[in-house]
């Protein structure tokens, strides 16, 4: 009966003996090298990477250079801004008086003039830099909250017995808002380097388109409360318009 003979190269392999290749464990081992792999191994490398490009370390300087706006510059151009359109929008509606003690004939002139002589003192105060400035613009934003409190009170409680004070007081809060508006962007120009000035320029007026939007929300539920109130407390000018 002829022998059976093993090749000598195939006794130091036992892996094919059990049935399995060197390619075969070869792959397996890859396959375990594979998942044993982080699944994204790259993320907090793009991660970084995104944070460190330049469109973002140019975002990351703007906003610190507004931050510094903000203090001198845009707090006070907004707060003047909310104060004044919030008169303008929510509480001049209902200044109203008996039109036998006004020159008006019709409740709804009020209105139209108070605007006009507001929009007056705003024409003046913004052409008066060449002859006048103001360089605390905290001042003339918190006398503009003042005039808000002012005639929030006498649309409550009927508190200035003449419609010319009203008229008065229209022109004062047209000059305040000019001033600060005016006087803001001439300190910007004083005190801001000429390479920051037109960044500082631009990002200083998102205070005034703040302050306007703010005031419009406010006052939509402002009027219509300052109205029920005095229809509550025997004065219905307001429903008459």
């Amino acid at each position: 009966m002829p022998a059976r003979y093993r090749a000598a190269g195939n006794e130091d392999d036992p892996a094919e003996d059990r049935g399995f290749s060197s390619e075969g464990l070869n792959t397996a081992h890859e396959s375990d090298g594979l998942l044993d792999a982080p699944i994204h191994p790259d993320y907090d490398q793009k991660a970084n990477e995104s944070t460190n490009s330049p469109q973002w370390v140019t975002i990351k300087a703007n906003l610190q250079r507004a931050k510094g706006l903000f203090f001198p510059f845009m707090l006070p151009l907004l707060l003047v801004y909310v104060a004044e359109y919030t008169i303008n929008q929510g509480v001049s509606p209902t200044l109203l008086f008996p039109l036998e003690e006004s020159p008006f004939s019709h409740f709804r002139a009020f209105y139209p003039a108070y605007n006009a002589i507001y929009q007056l003192g705003v024409f003046i105060s913004r052409s008066s830099t060449p002859f006048f400035r103001i360089h605390d613009l905290y001042l003339p934003s918190f006398l503009q909250v003042i005039n808000l409190a002012v005639l929030t009170l006498h649309a409550l409680f009927n508190l200035i017995p003449s419609v010319y004070i009203i008229f008065a007081i229209m022109f004062w809060e047209g000059l305040l808002g000019g001033l600060v508006y005016v006087n803001t962007f001439a300190e910007i120009g004083d005190r801001v380097p000429k390479e920051d000035r037109e960044f500082s320029l631009g990002a200083t007026t998102v205070s005034d388109s703040a302050g306007i939007c703010i005031a419009g929300f406010v006052s939509m539920a402002f009027e219509v409360w300052l109205c029920d109130w005095q229809d509550a407390h025997g004065r219905d000018f307001c429903r008459q318009l």
